[in-house]
């Protein structure tokens, strides 16, 4: 019961009389309450050290996952030359539109020295330096989102835990 009047036969409920954020319908997909994606935004952002970890989004897609980590691992006005971020689809498609995503956030000297984008399989992890320090692998499988002509997913069990295998010999502790 949430209406407040009672008999004078006018009756409000909490929803017209508490103000409306201005931003909920903006924000509310943002929320780690509320998507699956939003939970897991919020918790790299604990696990990933700005401007010091290297982080791979190992199925790219159309860029979001890559621009809410570009959006954590480049908040640091130092970032040392090991800072990365490497993206990696197997779809061309999925590569340009993660470029174009990450272009419209990032200064081209951050894009030039410390973002890669691969077009490629994840199968096999790319080669880094045993001193860099990669703090965060991610994937999110299934197909290209938005694409509306091609709904069969193009990631592979068996290339996915080949990388998967990989990446835990890559993570740094903790």
């Amino acid at each position: 019961m949430n209406e407040i009047g009672g008999s004078s036969g006018l009756s409000l409920s909490l929803v017209d009389i508490l103000p409306r954020p201005a931003d909920i319908d903006r924000n509310y997909g943002k929320h780690p309450g509320i998507t699956s994606t939003a939970l897991a935004h919020s918790l790299w952002s604990y696990v990933l050290r700005p401007g010091k970890d290297t982080a791979i989004d190992a199925t790219a897609g159309n860029g979001g996952d890559a621009e809410a980590i570009a959006r954590m691992l480049f908040s640091d006005q130092s970032l040392g030359p090991e800072c990365r971020l490497i993206c990696i689809d197997i779809q061309e498609k999925a590569c340009l539109s993660t470029e174009s995503k990450l272009k419209r956030i990032l200064p081209p000297e951050i894009l030039d020295k410390h973002v890669q984008i691969i077009h490629g399989t994840h199968r096999k992890l790319p080669a880094l330096e045993q001193s860099v320090d990669v703090g965060l692998i991610v994937y999110n499988m299934e197909f290209l989102p938005g694409d509306q002509q091609n709904r069969t997913p193009i990631t592979l069990k068996v290339t996915t835990i080949e990388s998967m295998t990989a990446a835990a010999r890559l993570l740094r502790l903790g």
